[in-house]
């Protein structure tokens, strides 16, 4: 699906703001979103059936936060610098009564 520029629409894919493309695969679904230059992505990868997943925040190519999660929704998540060195990280866990 593509989203155009309202003010600039002539239907062609110069006028693409943003850009959503989705995948099924077996129980895994794949969204990703990326901006009209191809400078900000963001890819989500869920297990439908286990809730289970990751989602990657990138830009200008590099990679700079990533979370993990597993089917509990205990997970992880990291911060990375321009050279792909980790800034920060850290882990997370659902705490139920």
């Amino acid at each position: 699906m593509k989203i155009l520029d309202i003010f600039e629409a002539t239907g062609s894919n110069s006028d693409v703001i943003l850009n959503y493309s989705w995948t099924r695969s077996g129980d895994v679904l794949a969204l990703g979103i990326a901006e009209f230059t191809d400078s900000i992505k963001i890819e989500l990868e869920v297990n439908e059936k286990t809730k289970a997943g990751n989602v990657a925040y990138t830009i200008l190519g590099i990679k700079m936060y990533v979370m993990e999660w597993n089917a509990k929704g205990n997970g992880s998540w990291t911060y990375f610098g321009d050279e792909g060195e980790v800034l920060s990280e850290g882990e997370w866990t659902i705490q139920r009564p």
